[in-house]
Order: structure tokens, then C-alpha cells, then sequence
């Protein structure tokens, strides 16, 4: 599995709700990260 990468060639190799998930982990994880910098 190729994490990173297109999100095509992530698509192949994973199913795309897991890819979906994991995408929106790491958004949640970056805001989290801005709101922290910001305080």
C-alpha cells in the first residue's frame, strides 16, 4: 500500500472509504494543529 502518493494510485491499492477515512483524520489532525497555533 502506497500512502503517499496521487490519490489515484492510493484509491488502487485501498478501499476508498478507508482511504476517505484516513483523509479525514489527518484534516481533523491539521485543524486541531492551526487551532493550537492560534490560541
Amino acid at each position: 500500500v502506497v500512502k503517499k502518493g496521487w490519490i489515484g494510485y492510493v484509491y488502487m491499492a485501498e478501499n476508498p472509504i478507508t482511504v476517505l477515512r484516513k483523509l479525514k483524520s489527518k484534516i481533523i489532525k491539521e485543524i486541531e494543529n492551526l487551532e493550537k497555533m492560534l490560541e
